[in-house]
């Protein structure tokens, strides 16, 4: 399995499963959410809306992974990752166990390309560098038949401190 950590807009990086942060609310408010409320319209938050009311509750908790089946988009699945709790804070801790659980459910998926965001660091108060700690310690876990995890971040500055985090990444 090869890490990639790139620089861009994550929603031109071609991949079968997106991992994008949520907040507990699951409200498309900014960052990756409110990118692919812009781009591919409202149906995404409807259906979020729907997951909460399911389970009879306005919040899900710090550690959630939610996974949706959009329409209109190029994903099998987007899996919302709750890495923040309503103070956006977080820990390494909490970045392995969403990742691992939003890499599971892309393995479930058939998956062979996923494209993560850097969890819990926009509005979250994460370094990168807490992050990439947090994803490094998935490095000797096979998720097949995931080949390829692209994290990609907004700025170069932001990718570089990730690689050089994470040793095993090209």
């Amino acid at each position: 399995m090869q890490w990639v950590v790139k620089y861009g807009d994550i929603l031109d990086e071609s991949a079968d499963v997106l991992i994008c942060s949520a907040n507990p609310f699951l409200t498309l408010s900014g960052g990756v959410g409110g990118a692919l409320l812009q781009r591919y319209g409202d149906h995404l938050r409807i259906e979020l809306e729907q997951v909460l009311k399911s389970r009879g509750t306005n919040f899900v908790d710090r550690g959630s992974v939610i996974v949706t089946f959009p329409r209109d988009t190029p994903y099998k699945s987007i899996i919302h990752a709750v890495a923040v709790d309503g103070m956006y804070d977080s820990s390494q801790e909490v970045i392995t166990s969403v990742v691992r659980q939003s890499l599971h459910h892309a393995m479930d998926e058939g998956a062979t390309d996923v494209a993560l965001t850097a969890l819990a660091t926009g509005y979250g108060r994460l370094s990168p560098q807490a992050f990439a700690v947090g994803v490094k310690e998935l490095s000797d876990e096979v998720f097949s038949p995931i080949e390829r995890i692209a994290i990609v971040v907004k700025k170069a500055e932001e990718a570089e401190n990730i690689r050089q985090t994470l040793e095993y990444c090209q």
